[in-house]
């Protein structure tokens, strides 16, 4: 099925790129990299999108060649959707975009499954973004097409609906979220019931057809993926009304021959049986958890059915998804406290969990043995990072957790007995019952863990100190002779429970860590570069707190560290040009941790190991291949740029001549995946000039304002940050007409996307911050119109709380003219508009000190310059704006409580993702636009006043409406301004705020 009703390509054009995509993926070198950037060049054509997809519905009547040429049609049009969709390059047209929602569910159903999956994935991203509101009959459309025979059509909307529908499954719940899903029950509950009762009814008839069984099967799971999503934020209405028809359809799936569709093999993958109990398990386990007083009535049945299944599964991989998701489920209801106590606080129940259950499936199976030999960082990732929650071993411990928490002391005094049976056996000479051991105490160990910090509390009873101080230090102590499985647990067991170890302990560990670190096996040198960055992370606490937002000494510091960096950085870097670990991102993540605490006394080593990251940067250009090892290679470039440059700024220059060659050669390369942290640094390293914008920057601007960067979106925050920097250090260089008609124009683009409003909003207060107000006025109600345009779709917090601040920024720094008349040229009226449905209701929403602090800039000047705010019609709204101010000012309005950035506690919680990761070392300092407002509270109350005289009154009026808690805010803060509103005193006396405003930005 081609896009028959679509405009049609030109037939060159079609032909040209059929033949491109013919050769993207030819053996020839040469011949493969002509034909990508020929692609590429078409990506730029306003038919390129439309056309892809007509090579994909074009028959290729059996042709091998030609089918290849569909597939990369898809691939690539998957590809684009996924870059372009939602982006600030107009690549996609409104038109083509239009065209491809009316046919493109069409086209999925038409082609063959290995075109149909590509495609189902760029439909369930354009849902995403469009639907309901741009796409309303997406899922029309989808439920006509289930009303076939062909189940491999059928097979193919599940798929697309569950991808779909998979944005609610553990997400948070919120209003963005709560609308689609609202449309989505709304169009596909009923549809998906009437399915699922004609689904069984044909199972039940083809339980003697393996390969249509197998087919329906899928199409269950499927089913119960869906029910599960659209179950995840709240019970549906139209599921509960058929709630017994469902839990009877789970049960008796969970209750199917394993080897019904001959997945007998205990060894095979898991088969579809396998993967449809595995859904069914999770979907008892949320209604179990969050809907117990509904599944009250099925839960001992299911408890039964799940229990039996799990005590008698295989140990195989084919079984290895489905145990999982019943200890998990078991874990869920052992929290459940409405539902556990009469089900599990037994003996034998709890001794058959702990002996049956958790210490069988602790034991390191064969793939785990395998992934330690041959794939070292990804055993890392599962084992330390909480990677291994869909393996056994990750399960058992969180069931094991679950049942100390909930039964102590009884599941604990069985767990730790079974620990000393364990070490009882392994004093025989085996190794392995004694690394279950330590797995096993590390899981019933822990209470409360804080993941920054480590164990917060322990389980009462558990003696960590003692066991790592007679079972442990040993292995540590002979690293050479240690089993390196066993010797691996015992790392991350005295990772985990670092907290609890005493202070000379830890210091005593970094006179260890060269010798752990030069054990050859990758899986030991890597725990070891972890429990050395860990270390040089931990804080003390607050004598007796378990949490504390308040940072102690570190408990390994630099004094600690200095006799000790001649060993270890030599030793890292050595590790990390080693041939066959080098993308390593704990060795890389533990030089940045050292080379930040170590702070001056790494002066010796500056230039060695500036040296070592260039040399790696290089490296990483040509194959960036581990996105965190790339992240943690940057914070350690702006580590270096942190402690040297901002100590003295003579040595900005320094940097700047060692990291520019490399930097522009990954620019010049365009290596996205780097891209971005370029972009960073050269921010951070701007922002150190305090003498305008330096030439090599100057070059660089008219560049960085070019489509090109703004079109890969990983770009777009850090180019963001770095305009950020040019306007803060030279606001010169973008005041000429058009390169700020470009950053408008950018701004504009950001501000159409869902994905990057937040940026545009970034952009816009950085234009109205640090440029003449003449130089942007005419654009400023444009600005308006498009941020109102995006508000009037949506009242969301991520749009309204940037709005807020926005506006008041620009009233605080410019006046209220410029904000009021640009609000009435656009439409009369609109700015009480503005004022009554926008910022007085949605003020509160602000919580950060600088947009506080803004808001109370912005009404000090509105309620000294503006006398429509204190008459009709505007004056309506003052008992709003009033409650919103009292809340506001209820809240830290002093920028100074944010103090600066803790270089031993940042990027404890790194937050990758695959096309932007914010480096923590080079974050943007704060910047008070309102520095000259020493006391916005008093300058508040001091207009309030002032507005007060003018409007007869009609501020103490308006205060008269407020509930008790507000009035007595307001009162308060006049109270400590020391101004008292009097109908009788002169308008004058009261406008000291304004003039301060006025006269701070005058300087």
């Amino acid at each position: 099925l081609s896009f028959r009703t679509a405009p049609m390509a030109d037939p060159a054009f079609l032909s040209a790129l059929s033949g491109h995509l013919a050769q993207v993926r030819h053996p020839d070198g040469a011949v493969r990299k002509q034909a990508e950037a020929a692609v590429k060049q078409a990506e730029g054509m306003p038919q390129f999108t439309l056309s892809l997809l007509q090579l994909v519905g074009q028959d290729d009547r059996g042709d091998r060649a030609a089918l290849g040429i569909r597939l990369q049609s898809a691939i690539y049009f998957k590809n684009h959707v996924l870059r372009y969709w939602d982006s600030a390059a107009d690549k996609i047209k409104e038109a083509e975009r239009a065209t491809i929602r009316a046919h493109i569910v069409d086209l999925m159903c038409s082609v063959p499954e290995v075109l149909r999956r590509q495609i189902s994935e760029a439909v369930a991203h354009i849902s995403k973004l469009d639907f309901p509101d741009k796409w309303g009959d997406l899922l029309t459309k989808l439920v006509a097409k289930m009303r076939t025979s062909d189940f491999n059509v059928i097979n193919g909307v599940l798929e697309t609906a569950d991808s779909c529908f998979a944005i609610f499954d553990q997400a948070e719940d919120t209003d963005e979220l709560r609308y689609p899903l609202r449309a989505a029950l709304d169009e596909f509950a009923d549809p998906l019931l009437e399915f699922a009762r004609s689904l069984d009814a044909a199972v039940s008839q083809n339980m003697g057809n393996r390969d249509q069984l197998k087919t329906m099967l899928l199409a269950m799971r499927h089913v119960a993926s869906i029910f599960l999503s659209l179950s995840s934020l709240d019970l549906p209405d139209k599921f509960e009304d058929h709630l017994r028809e469902w839990m009877g359809w789970w049960l008796k799936y969970l209750g199917l021959d394993d080897g019904l569709v001959g997945d007998a093999d205990e060894e095979d993958p898991p088969g579809v049986v396998q993967r449809l109990k595995s859904v069914i398990v999770r979907v008892v386990s949320l209604y179990a958890h969050k809907y117990d007083e509904d599944f009250e009535d099925y839960f001992p049945t299911f408890s039964q059915a799940i229990w039996a299944m799990l005590v008698k599964a295989g140990r195989g991989r084919r079984d290895t998804e489905l145990v999982t998701s019943a200890m998990r489920f078991v874990s869920t209801l052992i929290q459940a406290t409405t539902l556990n106590a009469k089900t599990f606080n037994k003996p034998e129940t709890l001794k058959g969990i702990v002996d049956q259950v958790v210490v069988p499936n602790l034991t390191l199976t064969e793939d785990d043995t395998e992934r330690f030999e041959d794939e070292p960082l990804e055993f890392v990732r599962r084992d330390y990072e909480g990677g291994d929650s869909s393996s056994r071993r990750g399960a058992a411990c969180e069931l094991a957790r679950a049942a100390c928490r909930a039964f102590h002391p009884q599941a604990t005094q069985l767990a730790t007995a079974s620990v000393q049976q364990l070490l009882a056996q392994a004093a025989s000479g085996a190794w392995q019952p004694k690394e279950v051991a330590i797995t096993l105490l590390e899981a019933i160990a822990v209470k409360m863990e804080v993941r920054a910090t480590g164990v917060a509390e322990l389980t009462p009873g558990v003696d960590v100190v003692n066991f790592v101080q007679t079972q442990l230090v040993p292995l540590l102590g002979a690293p050479a002779s240690t089993p390196p499985l066993l010797l691996a647990s015992a790392l991350r067991f005295v990772i985990t429970f670092r907290r609890q170890m005493p202070k000379e302990f830890c210091a005593s560990l970094l006179a260890q860590i060269g010798a752990l670190l030069s054990v050859p096996t990758p899986v030991i040198r890597t725990y070891s570069a972890i429990l050395l960055e860990r270390l040089l992370a931990l804080r003390e606490m607050p004598e007796g707190a378990l949490v504390s937002i308040t940072r102690g000494p570190a408990r390994v510091g630099k004094a600690a560290l200095q006799p000790h960096l001649p060993q270890l950085l030599p030793l890292l870097f050595r590790l990390l040009s080693d041939a066959s670990d080098p993308h390593n991102e704990y060795l890389m993540r533990a030089v940045m941790r050292t080379v930040s605490v170590a702070k001056e006394t790494a002066a010796p080593y500056i230039g060695d190991v500036l040296q070592h990251l260039t040399v790696t940067l290089d490296r990483v250009c040509t194959n960036p291949v581990n996105p965190q090892f790339n992240h943690f290679l940057f914070e350690s470039l702006a580590v270096l740029v942190r402690n040297v440059c901002a100590q003295s700024a003579s040595n900005v220059g320094a940097f700047e001549g060692v990291l520019f060659p490399p930097f522009q050669r990954v620019l010049s390369a365009g290596v996205e995946e780097i891209t971005p942290y370029v972009f960073q640094i050269m921010a951070q390293l701007l922002e150190l000039h305090s003498d305008g914008v330096p030439d090599a920057y100057q070059s660089l601007l008219d560049p960085l304002l070019t489509d090109a960067v703004w079109e890969n979106r990983g770009n777009i925050p850090a180019v963001v940050r770095l305009l950020n920097a040019y306007l803060r250090r030279g606001r010169d260089a973008l005041v000429t007409p058009p390169r700020l008609e470009r950053v408008l124009l950018l701004f504009r683009r950001l501000m159409g996307t869902k994905a990057h409003t937040d940026n545009a909003f970034e952009i816009a207060t950085s234009v109205i911050t640090f440029m003449p107000f003449e130089s942007f006025r005419a654009a400023l109600p444009s600005m308006l119109q498009l941020m109102l345009m995006r508000l009037h779709e949506r009242m969301t917090k991520r749009l309204a709380k940037p709005f807020v601040v926005f506006v008041c920024t620009l009233a605080g720094l410019h006046g209220a003219a410029a904000l009021i008349d640009s609000l009435e040229s656009m439409q009369a009226g609109l700015a009480h508009m503005v004022v009554s449905q926008i910022l007085a209701p949605k003020m509160s929403w602000v919580i950060h000190p600088r947009g506080r602090k803004a808001i109370a800039a912005g009404f000090t000047r509105l309620f000294t310059e503006c006398p429509q705010l204190v008459t009709p019609p505007m004056q309506q709204a003052l008992p709003e704006v009033l409650k919103g101010l009292a809340r506001v000012c209820q809240g830290k309005l002093d920028m100074s409580s944010l103090g600066g950035v803790d270089d031993d506690m940042v990027v404890d919680n790194v937050e990758y993702s695959a096309g932007f990761s914010r480096l923590s070392f080079a974050r943007q300092a704060e910047f008070d636009p309102f520095s000259s407002l020493t006391n916005p509270a008093a300058s508040l109350a001091q207009a309030l006043a002032a507005a007060n005289t003018k409007g007869g009154g009609v501020i103490m009026a308006a205060m008269q409406t407020l509930d008790k808690e507000n009035l007595g805010a307001l009162a308060n803060m006049l109270q400590a301004a020391g101004v008292q509103l009097d109908e009788d005193a002169a308008a004058a006396a009261n406008c000291k705020a304004g003039a301060q405003l006025r006269g701070g930005r005058e300087e």
